[in-house]
């Protein structure tokens, strides 16, 4: 299947009180039914913006919310990976790093940060899984006309979303990157996984943040801000200029992190600019992998 071979001008998206409009989506048994798994996951964008994609492209497919508590993880993916017309995943907090187990195969950025946040089901039944926060982040960063090179950038959080993001920041061969993360043995896990993929870029891992003053680019991977807005994941009253911030979090309204950013002149950069980096990829991959296995 061609990826745009199925656009039309008239399945462009449209909202009415949060319920897709499309002459695309014509739920039914044919539909293609995917489902995003995390904890909590009242606060994803992703449900709207990916269903959007898919009927843009004229691709009868929904994305919905599913949420799953850490203890019940193991159980309901295989039960759910059971259902044959559930033709993917998309996985979010704090999942990502236990997915791959569930994968038959991984793509290149899975692979590199050893965790996934998609997996797609190929039409022999195996799934393939793949990381989409690191492609995310680029993009939203291009999009913003950011040069990461030589830059010196802090990264707060290592866990499944943070992991992508340095695998792919790396690549973009950044003067300095710096880990950080509470727990420091997760912070030093992570860059060996850098290193064996950009063994030129420095790299230090910290159990706290360092210095504004030592930094050109500050960016949040971790989840705080998420539930409570109140909070940051910097004790910070304000912010040099120059620097670009960052946040992962996608909250209306932006984080206390991208509104003090915002407040000082940074350039500051959302979760949903993330989003939107990587949403059409993720729909490539979930076409391609389904195109993949009917022509293999």
């Amino acid at each position: 299947m061609n990826r745009d071979s199925v656009h039309t001008d008239a399945s462009q998206k449209s909202m009415d009180h949060g319920v897709i409009q499309s002459p695309s989506l014509r739920l039914g048994g044919s539909t293609k039914l995917l489902c995003m798994i995390g904890h909590p996951i009242a606060q994803v964008r992703a449900p709207e913006l990916v269903t959007n994609e898919f009927n843009r492209r004229g691709i009868n497919a929904v994305l919905v919310p599913c949420d799953v508590q850490p203890r019940d993880f193991a159980t309901v993916l295989p039960s759910l990976m059971r259902i044959e017309n559930l033709a993917g995943f998309l996985i979010t907090v704090p999942h990502k790093p236990r997915v791959v187990e569930f994968a038959d195969s991984l793509g290149p950025h899975a692979s590199h940060a050893g965790v996934a946040s998609a997996l797609v089901r190929l039409a022999d039944g195996r799934w393939r899984g793949e990381a989409f926060d690191g492609i995310g982040c680029i993009e939203a960063f291009r999009h913003r006309s950011v040069d990461l090179v030589n830059k010196r950038v802090m990264l707060l959080g290592c866990g499944g979303a943070g992991s992508s993001m340095a695998i792919a920041l790396a690549k973009e061969k950044p003067a300095e990157i710096y880990l950080v993360d509470p727990i420091i043995e997760r912070a030093e896990a992570l860059m060996q996984a850098v290193l064996s993929t950009n063994a030129s870029v420095k790299l230090m891992s910290h159990n706290r943040p360092i210095q504004l003053s030592d930094i050109d680019i500050l960016i949040n991977a971790s989840t705080i801000g998420m539930r409570d807005p109140s909070h940051m994941p910097i004790e910070v009253d304000c912010f040099p200029k120059n620097i670009v911030v960052f946040d992962a979090v996608a909250k209306e309204g932006g984080t206390k992190l991208l509104n003090l950013a915002r407040a000082n002149g940074c350039v500051a950069i959302d979760g949903v600019d993330m989003m939107h980096g990587q949403n059409g990829k993720i729909v490539d991959f979930m076409v391609d992998g389904w195109a993949e296995a009917r022509h293999s």
